[in-house]
């Protein structure tokens, strides 16, 4: 019943219900998982934020999942596993906390911890693998597009005249959820615009898109203000934890 309740507020409600009315007895399973409280979370929080090196945060972390009776939403468990950097270590984590988290329709978001497509679908797979994909599960790995789709795109919005048309272009391009690019890919397309700032803004609108995230900061020098390279550094570091 726990699981049908997506706030700590109204789970913390049914429990104390539970208990308050004697249902919690022998004759009853009481074993569902319960989000651990916002205090014990923020406490646990600390404990492995203050690591000084990446190893202990990542063997603090560890100890964590591995606890039995610890358990977690998926955006406790991210920003556990956003303290720690490196695919691999955030790999590692975010299978461990597949046991432990209580919102499984949820677990696609711990794909937003990953850069890479490779640990992208490690991860996938051993979700599915491993029992982890209930019927709401819906991701899909992604590849970007051929090298003949790409060229007709890049000539269709290439050959706009006006300035406003081809942003207009690009940023349908990237606003598609059915298309997905490489880093190279992305670069040829908006550096067909010239404005810094339409740059800057198709460049936030295509991370989304891109299948090779490890390589995205490649991006970078088609700004030629600091200022638009650490916006969009702030960017995708606080809208998808990259590190």
């Amino acid at each position: 019943m726990q699981e049908l309740l997506r706030s700590e507020e109204s789970r913390n409600e049914l429990d104390n219900y539970v208990r308050s009315n004697s249902y919690n007895n022998s004759n009853t399973n009481s074993n569902y998982k319960m989000a651990m409280t916002s205090t014990a979370f923020n406490q646990l929080y600390r404990d492995v934020s203050n690591q000084t090196t990446t190893s202990r945060r990542l063997a603090a972390a560890t100890r964590a999942f591995n606890t039995t009776n610890n358990y977690f939403t998926v955006a406790q468990a991210s920003e556990l596993i956003s303290l720690v950097t490196g695919d691999n270590n955030r790999l590692q984590l975010a299978k461990l906390a597949l046991d432990n988290i209580i919102d499984s329709d949820n677990i696609t978001q711990l794909f937003n911890l990953l850069t890479t497509q490779s640990a992208k679908e490690n991860l996938d797979g051993y979700i599915r693998n491993n029992g982890f994909a209930n019927g709401s599960y819906n991701y899909a790995v992604r590849t970007a597009m051929t090298e003949t789709e790409f060229n007709n795109l890049y000539n269709t919005i290439r050959k706009k005249w006006l300035p406003l048309t081809k942003y207009s272009a690009a940023a349908d391009a990237f606003n598609s959820t059915s298309n997905y690019f490489t880093t190279a890919q992305a670069r040829q397309i908006i550096s067909l615009l010239s404005s810094e700032s339409n740059r800057l803004d198709l460049a936030k609108i295509a991370f989304d898109n891109i299948v090779d995230q490890q390589n995205f900061r490649q991006l970078y020098d088609l700004f030629t203000t600091q200022a638009s390279k650490d916006a969009l550094d702030e960017y995708v570091r606080n809208n998808y934890n990259y590190q």
